[in-house]
């Protein structure tokens, strides 16, 4: 080889060469990259395995009601008989969870007066009561709450006690006027315990 050729071999200037040294470490960041995507993948795939974490199962809360209430413009309204009681079924089914958990029911009941947050009643002409097992929350407007160990369902557990607001034989016409404005409503919600909460904790945590 001559050393004409050699020289032109070994002419690859300081630009050149800082350039060849990039592409390969570019290479290498490609090559590394790649790898590393697959150790992603595989760690993530196997985060599905059966020993992996889960939510636990938690039942759909519902509640129900019937009765002699007619739907007008989202408005259930009655006609009030004197001595005739006036069916209001209100009932609430939870599928259960794999944990314990408090069941609340809030009670919107604007116009009605309660002395024993039991009992519920208008003058002395309507009355009606919270259905048994449901326990009041102290401090609250109204609040009735049941505490259920892991795995335990409700079936159609009445809130208005034998579906029934009793409705007074003496009711005139002009009480039953002023009464146009009474309401009872009912909201339900769950919340899972792990052993560190009680009734009222829950509920704040819930508001």
């Amino acid at each position: 080889m001559s050393k004409e050729s050699r020289k032109r071999k070994s002419s690859m200037g300081f630009g050149e060469g800082m350039m060849w040294l990039a592409g390969v470490l570019f290479c290498l960041v490609l090559i590394t990259t790649s790898m590393m995507g697959g150790l992603f993948a595989r760690y993530i795939t196997s985060a599905t395995g059966s020993d992996s974490a889960r939510v636990a199962t938690f039942g759909d809360l519902t509640l129900t009601e019937t009765g002699d209430f007619v739907e007008s413009d989202g408005t259930k309204t009655a006609k009030i008989i004197p001595g005739v009681d006036l069916s209001k079924k209100v009932t609430l089914s939870f599928e259960a969870s794999e944990v314990d958990t408090i069941v609340f029911v809030e009670v919107s009941a604007p116009g009605w007066d309660t002395p024993d947050n039991q009992n519920f009643m208008k003058d002395t002409q309507l009355n009606w009561s919270m259905a048994d097992g449901w326990n009041y929350l102290p401090g609250t407007q109204y609040v009735y709450y049941r505490v259920l160990d892991t795995n335990t369902a409700l079936t159609d557990v009445d809130i208005i006690r034998d579906g029934v607001i009793h409705v007074s034989k003496d009711i005139k016409e002009s009480n039953i006027q002023s009464l146009d404005k009474l309401n009872i409503s009912f909201q339900a919600s769950v919340i899972q315990n792990d052993g560190s909460l009680t009734p009222e904790t829950a509920w704040d945590k819930l508001k």
